[in-house]
């Protein structure tokens, strides 16, 4: 029997390959958050959890009152875990207290308004609260918690403040003691950014204090890949030491994935502006759950043939495949040329049309990559595969320019900046179409990235080395 395509070591490539896209848009991690992400990873990269429940999870959190849970802010399925264990605390009969790193704690008023209806339009209880300069994340993940809230009343406060990351695990535990003490028979259950679980930042400052919470992490790569390399479920619910715990509800390509698309989009905001395509739903079961993007593909292609006058062109026969469904690629087609080379373009993380069999592979929802394959669908012609994987990208010529005006660029100058206008963390709220308000931030530019990274290790090196291996957390230290 021939050896599947799709085994572990295809999976590892593929995480790489959305790793090294990801540092191509931000560049190089400063230091200071490098020293700060290791408090972080050295938990999950030494874990060797055993396997645990929800319910010994929750038994736990209400025996010490106060519990974090880790948030990855752009994988939705983050959030719902946080949501699920915020249900099954109301279903034991608690009212647990919702802490919400999302919200300035000096908008606690905003917030409680909101929640008692007396702020019923959602853009001015965003506006309030100033999500766009202070957040920035899909609010569509973050507001199943606040309807939950809002129709259970529950109360819930905001915890956060500007500043760097030390100087807001500072802030935070002061402000979750304070929360603790007002509310000493209910449990307090805190979302927060997953780099804030180290030993060494929120946990240690909330001891200092006297508070021994529950820590909850989510979708541990390290933990993860482990597993799968042995052969192990890796999916479920763990049980790291005495105070830590960990659910793995995602697979760590999706959770990259969103990152990236995020990055480069404003996750659903340039979509949900068109108003093509459905609320996000990344996360999911066994290796990860992503949309079924047939019926958004096909309205894209729709688009595009009234805009070019393709009248005769059909626009029904292919076949989506995403990051959950890559056991396509097991086929005789895909292990002799040039299906081989298209296989390694979708190991690297890439979209990809291709003509046999009218396969259009979209990792995950993503306007620019959406639209593009369509488009060579549509056109009934793939890129040309050439000698080797090269060939699929050719840039194009204002990326060219870009190019020639890094490679001239001296070290030592300033950066150039493809938009002044368009600071990290800004954004506008695009058109709800009926789910609410959405965030479109401005995309941050790849050439600066990309710079970076040239600067760093030069030219003729090879940029796999500039990304983390680990286990990926988002930061949000400029905001």
């Amino acid at each position: 029997m021939a050896r599947k395509l799709t085994g572990f070591a295809f999976y590892r490539n593929l995480l790489k390959g959305l790793k090294r896209q990801v540092r191509e848009i931000e560049g190089p991690e400063p230091r200071d958050l490098r020293r700060y992400y290791r408090s972080y990873a050295s938990v999950l990269e030494r874990a060797r959890p055993e396997p645990s429940s929800r319910e010994e999870f929750l038994e736990s959190t209400l025996a010490a009152g106060l519990a974090l849970v880790a948030d990855f802010h752009t994988l939705d399925q983050a959030q719902r875990q946080y949501l699920e264990v915020i249900r099954a605390l109301c279903d034991a009969g608690q009212r647990p207290v919702l802490a919400l790193e999302m919200v300035q704690a000096s908008h606690d008023g905003a917030l409680a308004d909101y929640l008692d209806g007396e702020i019923e339009d959602e853009g001015t209880f965003l506006e309030r609260i100033g999500f766009f300069a202070h957040w920035g994340f899909d609010f569509s993940h973050y507001k199943p918690i606040l309807s939950y809230a809002r129709s259970a009343k529950l109360t819930a406060h905001g915890i956060n403040t500007t500043g760097g990351l030390k100087a807001r695990d500072l802030f935070m535990a002061k402000r979750v003691a304070e929360i603790k003490s007002e509310n000493e028979g209910s449990p307090v259950v805190a979302l927060v950014g997953d780099l804030h679980l180290g030993p060494r930042h929120l946990p240690l400052e909330l001891e200092e204090r006297g508070l021994h919470p529950v820590l909850l992490f989510q979708n541990s790569e390290s933990v993860i890949m482990r597993r799968l390399r042995a052969g192990a479920e890796p999916f479920g619910w763990f049980r790291i030491d005495e105070d830590r715990y960990l659910v793995n509800n995602t697979a760590p390509w999706i959770k990259v994935q969103t990152n990236l698309s995020w990055l480069e989009h404003g996750g659903e905001g340039l979509c949900a502006m068109q108003g093509y395509c459905r609320p996000s739903r990344s996360g999911g079961g066994d290796l990860g759950d992503v949309p079924d993007l047939t019926e958004s593909i096909h309205e894209y292609i729709r688009v595009l043939k009234d805009l070019f006058a393709l009248k005769l062109k059909r626009d029904d026969d292919f076949q989506v495949f995403t990051m959950k469904d890559l056991d396509f690629l097991n086929g005789s087609y895909f292990r002799k040329e040039p299906g081989r080379t298209q296989a390694r373009i979708i190991e690297d993380g890439r979209a990809l049309f291709i003509k046999e069999g009218n396969i259009i592979y979209i990792p995950m929802l993503d306007v620019n990559r959406t639209v593009q394959e369509a488009a060579h669908y549509l056109m009934g012609a793939e890129l040309d595969v050439g000698k080797g994987g090269g060939c699929f990208f050719p840039p194009p010529p204002l990326f060219r320019q870009r190019l020639r005006r890094l490679e001239a660029h001296k070290p030592d100058a300033p950066l150039p900046h493809a938009r002044a206008d368009a600071p990290r963390g800004r954004g506008f709220r695009a058109p709800s179409h009926g789910q609410g308000a959405r965030l479109c931030p401005a995309p941050p530019q790849r050439s600066q990235g990309y710079a970076r990274l040239l600067q760093r290790h030069g030219k003729g090196r090879r940029l796999l080395k500039a990304f983390r291996h680990g286990d990926a957390a988002l930061s949000e230290a400029g905001r």
